[in-house]
């Protein structure tokens, strides 16, 4: 349902919707998905950002799903606000280095015993990452980030511009060493997490999972 209400919005319609109106369908959508920590504080909502994540449809990439060996390796984002905080909770399923660089990091990253530096961004940061999320909401700042990942051949994901991803993250459910990931080739992620979850309720009432 949520997923055909998003998709049906078109540019001028997300445009002109209010910020508390806008935060609150996010907030829909977190009780939907224990992932889904996206929703923003009305002090730091980018509506540019907003309506770039919506306008997906006319993307020119092929997605296509793998399993990454990421034990041990370093991810960095850049960012340390609620969107590094959803990203943080899908890759802390997996046994990973995690580092974050942002001028403001919130304590729910902190507490997590993430290994954080507050600090502004400096292509210097990137040395030694295996994989990167550039996930402020300076659109600026996030380009520059692409940019020196490409320059240093490190994969990159801007979050909310699959145009400036070399990769993107599927909705996972993870039990044990089974993982299911379901992916939209970056058209939908409220799809992409209606498909999850349908799967996620089959396998944990609908289907005994012998492990």
């Amino acid at each position: 349902m949520f997923a055909k209400l998003f998709d049906a919005c078109h540019h001028f319609i997300v445009v002109a919707v209010t910020k508390p109106i806008l935060i609150s369908a996010f907030r829909i959508l977190e009780k939907l998905d224990p992932c889904f920590c996206h929703t923003p504080n009305s002090s730091d909502f980018n509506i540019d950002l907003f309506t770039q994540a919506m306008n997906k449809t006319d993307l020119n990439k092929e997605f296509m799903p793998i399993a990454i060996d990421v034990q041990d390796k370093t991810i960095l984002l850049i960012g340390g606000g609620r969107i590094a905080m959803h990203k943080i909770k899908s890759l802390q399923q997996y046994r990973t280095s995690i580092r974050v660089v942002a001028t403001e990091v919130i304590g729910e990253i902190k507490s997590r015993g993430i290994h954080s530096t507050e600090k502004p961004y400096e292509k210097s940061d990137l040395r030694g990452s295996f994989l990167v999320y550039a996930c402020t909401n300076i659109k600026s700042l996030n380009e520059q980030v692409y940019h020196d990942c490409r320059e240093m051949g490190i994969l990159v994901n801007v979050v909310d511009n699959p145009p400036l991803c070399d990769f993107v993250s599927p909705a996972i459910y993870k039990q044990d060493y089974i993982s299911v990931a379901v992916t939209s080739n970056a058209r939908s992620v409220f799809k992409s997490i209606e498909v999850r979850n349908r799967i996620k309720n089959f396998l944990e009432n609908d289907y005994t999972l012998q492990l």
